[in-house]
């Protein structure tokens, strides 16, 4: 099954607006890597708009810019990023969400960020 990565909400603030989804989700160290990521919005779901540069001892970047359809209705709408794999062998793209330097000596540290823009079009 998947595992939530990140969660938030977002207020929209026009009914039927576009979404532009920035992602980027920094982790570290061994995990599984490649999988299946899932944008869920409002309860809608987009698979795999996430890419992966995976290298399984060091850090971890996961990127996605991708337009989405907003809800049908205003407000405060839910958000979350899960990682899921095929097999289910090892459910977890990375060891450590946001690393620092207690992690590795080598990182300071680093913030995964969502950004959403709201476009009228």
């Amino acid at each position: 099954s998947a595992i939530t990565v990140l969660s938030s909400s977002y207020t929209q603030i026009k009914a039927n607006s576009k979404l532009l989804i920035g992602v980027f989700i920094q982790g570290y160290s061994t995990g599984t890597g490649f999988g299946n990521w899932n944008f869920i919005y409002d309860g809608s779901s987009l698979l795999n708009p996430i890419l992966t540069d995976h290298n399984a001892s060091f850090l971890v970047p996961h990127t996605g810019y991708f337009l989405i359809d907003g809800a049908s209705s205003t407000g405060s709408k839910n958000w979350s990023i899960t990682f899921s794999t095929d097999n289910s062998s090892s459910n977890r793209p990375f060891a450590v969400l946001n690393p620092n330097s207690t992690d590795s000596a080598i990182a300071s540290q680093h913030a995964s960020r969502v950004v959403i823009t709201e476009l009228d079009l």
